[in-house]
Parts: C-alpha cells; sequence; structure tokens
C-alpha cells in the first residue's frame, strides 16, 4: 500500500494463473462494500476511482486495510439502478457496511474492450454450464488496463461467479438483467 496525498494505492501483482478456472471456498469471508447508483449499469458519479478511495479510507481508518496482494476490489451489479463496491478487508468490523461472503466461487480472466464485458458473462455462464455448475450471482474485478496497437484501452476482468451444481429445474441466471444494452 502506498498513500500519496489524500489517494492510497494498492499496488497487487496480477498473476492470471492465480484466478483463471480457479475455484475459491469462502467461509465469513469479510468485505466493507458502498453503493453507486447507476442509469442502466452506468454510474451516475463523476469517476468511479472516487468510490473506490472512499471504501480504502474507511479501510484505512479502520486499520483493516489488507496488503496489495489479498485486497479484492469486487463491483456486484444489482440492478441497472444499483451497483455494490466491496472492498475485503483483514476483519470483521462492527458497521453496517460490513458484509460476508460465503460459499463456492470459480473466476475467470477476461481481456478486451469494455463493450465486451456481457460476452464475458455468457463465456463464463458456458464455462459454468460446462462443469454442471451454474451461477448463483457475479463479481467482477477490472486489474490492469493496457492499449492495443490502435491505441484503444483493452482490459483484463476477473469475474468471480458464486456457483451452485447444476440441477435440471435450476433456472439459468440472466445476463441481459445486468447488461442489457452492451
Amino acid at each position: 500500500m502506498r498513500v500519496e496525498g489524500n489517494n492510497i494505492m494498492l499496488n497487487p501483482q496480477f498473476n492470471r494463473e492465480s484466478w483463471d478456472d480457479v475455484e475459491f471456498v469462502w467461509n465469513h469471508k469479510p468485505f466493507i462494500r458502498t453503493t453507486v447508483s447507476e442509469v442502466m449499469h452506468f454510474p451516475i458519479v463523476d469517476n468511479l476511482e472516487t468510490v473506490n478511495q472512499s471504501l480504502l479510507h474507511k479501510a484505512y481508518k479502520m486499520n483493516i486495510i489488507p496488503d496489495d496482494n489479498e485486497a479484492l476490489l469486487l463491483r456486484h451489479p444489482v440492478s441497472p439502478w444499483k451497483e455494490e463496491v466491496l472492498l475485503s478487508v483483514t476483519k470483521p468490523v462492527a458497521d453496517k457496511d460490513y458484509i460476508e461472503l460465503s460459499g463456492t466461487f470459480r473466476s475467470r480472466v477476461f481481456e478486451g474492450k469494455k463493450t465486451q464485458l456481457r460476452s464475458f458473462f455468457r463465456q463464463m455462464e458456458a464455462f459454468l454450464i460446462g462443469r454442471n455448475e451454474r451461477p448463483l450471482t457475479y463479481y467482477v474485478n477490472r486489474v490492469a488496463t493496457s492499449k492495443d496497437a490502435q491505441g484503444e484501452e483493452i482490459y483484463t476482468y476477473v469475474i468471480i461467479a458464486q456457483v451452485a451444481n447444476l440441477s435440471k429445474t435450476s433456472e439459468p441466471l440472466d445476463v441481459d438483467r445486468w447488461f442489457p444494452f452492451t
């Protein structure tokens, strides 16, 4: 972690192998969260980095900020009108914005333009079905940004799905609910 003025920077070293097709079993994994108002999945705030900074400052003041390589900053699309932003923390705290995640989660890494995010979710869903799993909900972490030969931004996303065994009676998760226009 690095503090520069009013900014707190996490500098994790991204290792693709640690995230691509990896299963996590979390038992009360601690997070703090905030919500972002959106209009059809487009944030109303000017800059999402200010939202990230508010979570990092809160964790820093409470002395629960994780080490760089342990930190998870996840986005959870709740509806076209609201998104949760979650930051993993080092221990449980008594705070209204504290939550815990429990269950089995599977992650995959995707690279491409922001407009491909819906496609990445569809690929993730097909991947899970091939493993006889179904997604219960999704979380997204944008871990890197680069530029292609034409100068367009290319993002590296980690999509984490909470999963359950696929049964014949299970309903598919509606990806279009989260990304109707992308």
